[in-house]
């Protein structure tokens, strides 16, 4: 089974073609995505609801102090100005970020919030069957993908503000081009796949458990004595520095932060 993880652009032609292309060849992926955008549609325009909603204002509240006082990515603020200098530097803000970005140019609202995410959730959904496809059949992907949409964490939390579904959809295409590179050796998946993963874990620090994956890959290759397929797991290494760096600087300040000292701030 050839793997390409670029959706056969050059056979598809034109986005257009592509799009039908897609949808013909896999009608069960498509399906859930079109159900996804429907049964979803009605709670976009809702505030922030639900039991982790404190966690949703607290990254919505970074969103909007990105757009309006410090659009720099390494000083991200949450409303505590009062108490303290406002930084608020947890896990790596490119989620909040981002979507700050979209919100200097359409406004900040939890509606740009939603749909940001909500995209998120449907490349996840795609990360999901193309990983899945690297070692199962086409039609078998297609379900367990469709399987992982409809589960109740990502349903729910797929158009709600939080950095868990970046890091999340950032660790699935990590985890997909990584058994890509297993099995064509191709150094750009590798690059791909060193990228996505160190993103993942600089979104969520708890994320790192999946270079549990890169790490037993690389021991097997060794094992055969590939030290060729070898050296190109040191990618990963260069692109590790990204969450190491910047957890070495945030660690020593969690003091200040309320999750860490069960609400209240030192």
């Amino acid at each position: 089974m050839n793997f390409n993880l670029h959706f056969e652009a050059e056979y598809f032609g034109n986005t257009f073609v592509f799009l039908i292309r897609f949808i013909k060849k896999y009608k069960w992926l498509a399906a859930a995505f079109l159900l996804w955008l429907i049964l979803h549609a009605p709670h976009m325009n809702k505030d922030l609801v639900g039991r982790h909603v404190w966690r949703q204002a607290q990254t919505q509240g970074t969103i909007e102090n990105f757009v309006s006082e410090d659009f720099n990515i390494l000083n991200p603020r949450e409303h505590r100005h009062n108490v303290y200098d406002g930084y608020y530097r947890m896990e790596f803000p490119l989620y909040q970020w981002l979507i700050a970005g979209l919100g200097k140019i359409f406004g900040s609202s939890i509606w740009l919030s939603r749909w940001f995410t909500q995209l998120i959730g449907l490349l996840s959904i795609l990360g999901m069957f193309f990983f899945l496809k690297t070692f199962l059949s086409v039609k078998i992907a297609q379900i367990g993908a469709w399987c992982f949409a409809w589960s109740p964490s990502l349903f729910y939390f797929g158009i709600n503000p939080l950095p868990d579904n970046l890091a999340l959809c950032f660790g699935l295409w990590g985890l997909a081009y990584s058994f890509s590179f297993y099995k064509t050796k191709s150094g750009k998946h590798m690059f791909w796949s060193a990228l996505f993963l160190a993103l993942s874990t600089a979104v969520k620090l708890p994320f790192i458990i999946l270079y549990a994956v890169p790490l037993f890959l690389v021991f097997h290759e060794t094992l055969k004595r590939q030290w060729e397929v070898v050296s190109y797991y040191f990618i990963h290494v260069i692109f590790f520095t990204l969450p190491l760096v910047w957890y070495n600087w945030v660690i020593p300040s969690w003091d200040k932060a309320g999750i860490i000292s069960g609400g209240e701030i030192n």
